[in-house]
């Protein structure tokens, strides 16, 4: 499924690096240099909501898993836990994942916050 998105990209214009999707996916994130067991449990939600706004609509659980290095247990684990709460949704018989409703409603707090804090 990402190996489509990327291919739709650049058939656009908007990115034509020549990457393979997984190359293209970890430019696209600034990963930490620390392999993926080393770090803690937030750290790899984060890195997922991440890696899924990078491309939304377009990964799949075998995608998370291949390109944040995890075993399919674990990327099942956190999207499972990260879909509950509404952060993500989508997902499920090779369908792809998208940031979910409750993530979107927090980033207008956001730039309202850094909007006040920008007029002090």
């Amino acid at each position: 499924m990402l190996g489509r998105h990327i291919a739709k990209r650049s058939s656009s214009g908007e990115a034509r690096s020549g990457k393979t999707a997984p190359d293209a996916a970890r430019t696209a994130l600034e990963f930490d240099e620390a392999p993926s067991d080393e770090k803690g449990p937030l750290e790899r939600y984060v890195g997922v909501l991440e890696l899924i706004a990078a491309f939304p609509g377009a990964l799949t659980m075998s995608d998370v898993a291949g390109l944040m290095c995890f075993p399919k247990t674990t990327a099942h684990r956190l999207l499972s836990g990260l879909k509950r709460t509404g952060l993500i949704e989508g997902g499920g018989r090779n369908r792809p994942f998208r940031l979910g409703e409750r993530l979107l409603r927090l980033a207008p707090a956001l730039s309202e916050e850094r909007r006040i804090t920008a007029m002090a």
